[in-house]
């Protein structure tokens, strides 16, 4: 069986936080490829012309932790 019968996949974004406000207030999760905090690094402010991914995706970190991955809903 492969990953994708059994997922949705998708490719991700390649944004980098120094290029995105960072907000104190905003409920979009900012993920890296950090092992930590469930690669969540901050939240940012939306971007126009960007939709954030949905709630409850897995994400791969394929560099950085190789191959940690990570879900908002345990």
């Amino acid at each position: 069986m492969k990953v994708c019968d059994l997922f949705e996949l998708h490719q991700g974004n390649g944004l980098e936080l120094i290029h995105i406000g960072i907000s104190q207030k905003s409920n979009i999760n900012f993920i890296s490829r950090t092992a930590q905090n469930n690669g969540v690094i901050a939240q940012v402010d939306a971007m126009e012309k960007v939709a954030p991914f949905g709630a409850g995706n897995i994400t791969v970190a394929l560099g950085g932790s190789v191959l940690s991955a990570f879900s908002d809903r345990i």
